[in-house]
Order: C-alpha cells, then structure tokens, then sequence
C-alpha cells in the first residue's frame, strides 16, 4: 500500500572486463626432404569482444648459425589478423621448406605488434624447424 513518486530508474553497467591479445607457444615442425611444410602459429584474444580486434604479425630470422634463412629455410610472412565480436582464435601459418642438407636445427622469430582497441600481452614466440637429414656412415665389418 505504497504511493511511488518515480516509477523508474537509470543504471550503469562498468565493463571491469579487459581483454589482451597474445602469441602462443612456437610451433616445431620436422623440415621433410623436398616441399613445403606449413608450420602454424596462433594468436589468442584472453576473452571474446563486442567489436572487432586487429593485430598485425611479421616473421624475422636472427644472425647465426641456428637461426633459419629467409627464402631458404623458411618463408617470412606479415599481415593483419581481425578478431570478429566474439572470436577469440586466429592462426598465420610460414612455409617452411625442406631439403636434404644436414644442419643443426633452426630457428626464426614471430612477432605480433598494432594491437587495436586491445594490448598485447605476450608478443613473441619462436618457430622450430627441426632437422631430418641424419648422415649415416656405413663401414664394412672385417671379421678375422
């Protein structure tokens, strides 16, 4: 038995949600002898949005011995990714290319920078190109 004076009321809702974009763990994959190998690499959104997030990624090789060789080892890729409102999963995959040279195993960087309207929480990772070509000697065995 109550008289209301205001029969409504506003309020607000504070998003305390904040998503960040990450590269996982590098991939390793085994070279093969001849062809290519895709070796893939995946980046993560920590929650899913209401808008869309872009970030861009870029492959680089170091100076050395372990490291892979553009053109050669590996193919150096770059681009945009965009996370829909609601996807929270996207994945760039390099050519890795094989061949019948023993070496060591190598390796090149992966990197994701530009994140937008996000931050990036873990923006390197490490591809492994793992090496097949064992060089097996054979010797005759000399029985006396």
């Amino acid at each position: 038995n109550a008289n209301l004076v205001e029969d409504s009321a506003a309020g607000t809702i504070i998003d305390d949600d904040i998503a960040t974009v990450s590269l996982g763990y590098g991939p390793a994959v085994v070279e093969g002898n001849l062809g290519m190998t895709m070796m893939t690499f995946t980046v993560t959104l920590s929650l899913p949005t209401a808008f869309p997030v872009t970030v861009d990624y870029y492959t680089q090789s170091g100076v050395g011995g372990t490291f892979a060789t553009p053109g050669v080892d590996y193919e150096d890729v770059s681009g945009t990714l965009t996370f829909a409102a609601g996807e929270t999963e996207k994945t760039f995959t390099v050519t890795i290319y094989g061949d019948l040279v023993e070496e060591v195993d190598e390796y090149f960087g992966a990197y994701i920078i530009n994140a937008y309207p996000v931050s990036i929480y873990g923006s390197a990772s490490t591809g492994y190109i793992l090496d097949d070509d064992n060089i097996r000697v054979v010797l005759p065995v000399i029985i006396k």
